[in-house]
């Protein structure tokens, strides 16, 4: 069992994008699937389950339907109370998957199924971003890095995606 679509983004176009995780059709697996589950693979799928948008909805709309919730929802109560709400759930899968040895893919846009590849590894080490700052008469300029594992990796011109877990 692998966790599916759990992803969380910058909140640079964090509507859209938080709005891809909410739309997940997480409304699985079947009562035969479950049987095969462990039990914390089980709690993954409950945990999931708690912020598909119909839950979302029941949640935090006053909305006649879920179409509408999604529709009419602000960038203020998307950031400020789903947003965080999701990535509490989110942060407990991680844990899970990390803690239980329970496989996590990255899937892709459109991406029906997953490969090996794109196979995520979860560290109990945390990574901590180191800033520098230069500054004279004339300028200030500054650059991040991220330390892990006694290492420093530089993100300039690197593609990467960057998770960074600070659940309330």
């Amino acid at each position: 069992m692998g966790i599916n679509n759990c992803s969380i983004y910058n909140s640079k176009g964090a509507r859209q994008r938080l709005l891809q995780i909410i739309r997940v059709p997480v409304s699985f697996p079947n009562v035969d699937t479950l049987g095969t589950l462990t039990s914390e693979e089980r709690e993954v799928v409950k945990i999931i389950n708690e912020y598909k948008d119909r839950s979302l909805f029941k949640l935090f709309s006053k909305d006649k339907s879920v179409k509408e919730f999604q529709e009419k929802i602000s960038p203020y109560n998307l950031e400020t109370f789903i947003r965080p709400y999701i990535e509490r759930r989110l942060f407990k899968c991680f844990t899970i998957a990390r803690d239980e040895n329970i496989p996590l893919f990255f899937q892709k846009t459109k991406a029906i199924t997953l490969h090996l590849e794109d196979q995520l590894s979860l560290s109990e080490d945390n990574a901590e971003p180191v800033f520098r700052f230069a500054r004279n008469e004339e300028q200030s300029a500054y650059n991040l890095s991220v330390e892990y594992a006694g290492k420093s990796l530089i993100l300039k011109k690197v593609r990467l995606i960057l998770y960074a877990w600070f659940p309330v």
